[in-house]
């Protein structure tokens, strides 16, 4: 740092972003995005081009990077999870410090409770946050035709180009956070802005889709799903034309872009906001999980595979010089590094590490490994409990009870995860990992926290439902324009 002030800090957080969809990343070959404003991060700052989520699902995902704590820890597995009031997050704790903790746009909280220690919200959310979350009539009101399409596999069938609910809402939440930076604040500035893309619905804009159509390709695993694999992914699978696969990823791609667009306009507005201020500054772009776009025929998130749990993460800023950190981070880093940087008090227990020394030193820890897991129910209500462990080039999955079935990948080697190397590796290397992947988790703890939430959420939206309930006032969200809502 070139002063004794504290830092500027703002953390781009966008939904849905596979960490392998950069210009700068090797592993996409066949359609290389083009995220100008991303590569340059990467070349300039520091590319963290190994972290994941610690949960490969939005909500859960968010709230870990918030608390800095596991869904385990938290008992939030499923996007109808909450936190409760009186837990502290890194903005409780940045704002304890003296910053002016702000939020502009999505970050999927749910219930009445939309700052979790923000305390300044800027522009609100992406619909209303309602425990009877469903398709019915007013969630039709609000987005129209696109009503079916946020989620797998109402998406599917939509994606093209033209104008969507997505599209215009970050339109929004950047115009919203660019004008906050061109007035003055006193005190030291957490700003976080959160986008909706490139999550589905899988529409970009007209000129993007067309440039990225004619690239793209199918999947590497599209037709090349060896039969070891295929018994832990049949239940994911969507079917769908071939030709609406390419068309998924050309929007997909498209909306990629249109983010790096909208990075590069936030970024500039901060950039110039701090050299205003005088006070150095700490650039953060990341997503909470990644999207498959069709990788096994599967789509969105929900495994372990790379295509959902890798995440971009990049940081640039005052005295960051340019890095590349290829040893394991996690989403859940996040929050003790911006307590580390501000000099702030993290919240208790923290489960994620400060990236502090990575950023600034570059140093670098072989022995790290990160944690991502999931809890689930099977349509009789039986858990679905899984875990996976990143360290160094390998990455175990394990879905509990169904051991004879592990999957281990060398993802430096195999990136698309085509070779379930399980019964080459020795037992001592997979007894390792599995003993790093085990220690400190209550198995038992984790699914009674979660089978009391999933009560208590049937309770809710039962109780929702029946009194059409929005759990927050609707200044906390915005709304659409009408032009937006129709396909």
């Amino acid at each position: 740092m070139t002063t004794n002030r504290k830092p500027n800090i703002l953390v781009f957080l966008s939904d849905q972003h596979n960490g392998m969809y950069l210009g700068s990343s090797p592993q996409v070959e066949q359609e290389r995005v083009e995220t100008p404003v991303l590569d340059t991060m990467a070349q300039e700052g520091v590319n963290f081009t190994s972290a994941y989520t610690p949960n490969p699902l939005c909500v859960p995902a968010r709230l870990s990077l918030m608390t800095g704590k596991h869904s385990s820890q938290t008992g939030t597995f499923t996007n109808l999870c909450t936190i409760a009031d009186d837990q502290a997050t890194f903005a409780h704790s940045l704002g304890a410090e003296g910053y002016e903790t702000v939020l502009c746009g999505r970050m999927h909280f749910l219930g009445y409770n939309q700052r979790h220690g923000f305390t300044k919200r800027i522009l609100g959310d992406f619909l209303p946050s309602m425990w009877a979350w469903s398709r019915e009539d007013w969630i039709e009101s609000e987005i129209g035709d696109f009503a079916d399409s946020l989620t797998i596999p109402g998406s599917l069938e939509v994606a093209k180009g033209g104008i969507s609910p997505i599209l215009e809402y970050d339109k929004k939440v950047v115009r919203t956070a660019i004008e906050y930076m061109q007035q003055d604040h006193e005190k030291p500035q957490l700003i976080v802005v959160g986008t909706y893309g490139p999550h589905c619905t899988y529409v970009c804009p007209e000129a993007l889709f067309d440039k990225y159509r004619p690239r793209v390709k199918l999947p590497h695993s599209f037709h090349n799903q060896p039969d070891d694999l295929k018994n832990m992914t049949d239940h994911f699978k969507n079917t769908v034309e071939e030709s609406k696969v390419l068309d998924i990823r050309a929007a997909y791609c498209g909306m990629v872009e249109q983010i790096d667009t909208q990075v590069g306009m936030v970024k500039s507005a901060f950039e110039a906001y701090c050299e205003r201020q005088d006070r150095d500054n700490v650039f953060i772009y990341t997503s909470d999980h990644g999207d498959q776009m069709g990788e096994r025929e599967i789509y969105g998130k929900h495994t372990f595979f790379e295509g959902s749990a890798r995440i971009p993460m990049l940081v640039t800023g005052t005295n960051i010089t340019p890095k590349e950190v290829t040893s394991p981070s996690s989403l859940i880093d996040i929050g003790p590094t911006l307590c580390e940087l501000a000099g702030a008090q993290p919240p208790s227990r923290q489960d994620g590490q400060s990236l502090v020394s990575e950023i600034y030193r570059g140093e670098v820890d072989s022995e790290r490994y990160v944690i991502s897991e999931l809890i689930d129910n099977e349509s009789d209500g039986t858990p679905i409990i899984a875990r996976m462990i990143r360290k160094g080039p390998l990455k175990l999955i394990r879905y509990h009870g169904k051991e004879s079935q592990d999957l281990l990948f060398d993802v430096e080697s195999d990136p698309y995860e085509l070779t379930n190397i399980i019964g080459e590796v020795s037992e001592t290397t997979v007894q390792a990992l599995l003993d790093l992947m085990y220690q400190g988790w209550d198995l038992e703890r984790a699914v009674d926290l979660h089978t009391e939430k999933m009560a208590d959420n049937e309770l809710l939206t039962r109780w929702g439902k029946e009194q059409n309930f929005k759990c927050s006032d609707d200044e906390d969200y915005v709304m659409v324009p009408e032009f937006a809502k129709t396909l």
